[in-house]
């Protein structure tokens, strides 16, 4: 096994370690902080490896290699999706309010609604941005050589 296979490989398994570390700081004095991190790790093992996955196919059918190509393809993925499952996920409540908003009501996704889902759509799209983009250093840059810089 090569250098570049090593660093994909940790590519692969840091990051989304790194994302369960920051998904989980909201539970920091939580008694349960040990189950939330499995979970946390569970979910950014699934979520990376499944927009990575598609992000790849694109940037391979492209010959896409600069960071901000990775960037621009990642959130382009992210986004669409992100928003789809959102909206997907709300529907068939009569009423439903959460981050004091009433994103349902009468069975009708408010505006207020649509507002807060493509809200968090656009931070967790930019953060799998992020994620990705620490990919590309670990795993895609080719560092300089420093005898031939």
């Amino acid at each position: 096994m090569n250098i570049n296979h090593l660093r994909i490989i940790a590519g692969l398994v840091l990051i989304p370690i790194a994302m369960a570390i920051v998904w989980s700081i909201p539970f920091y004095n939580h008694s349960a902080l040990i189950q939330w991190f499995l979970i946390n790790i569970l979910s950014a093992y699934g979520a990376f490896l499944f927009f990575a996955a598609i992000s790849h196919l694109i940037l391979r059918l492209l010959n896409l290699k600069a960071a901000w190509q990775y960037c621009l393809v990642m959130f382009c993925v992210a986004l669409p999706i992100d928003i789809g499952f959102s909206i997907y996920s709300i529907q068939g409540y009569s009423s439903l309010y959460y981050s004091q908003t009433q994103v349902v009501e009468h069975g009708d996704i408010t505006a207020s609604g649509y507002m807060l889902q493509v809200t968090e759509s656009l931070k967790s799209s930019a953060f799998l941005t992020l994620a990705f983009l620490l990919f590309w250093f670990i795993a895609v840059r080719k560092p300089r050589d420093k005898l031939n810089a």
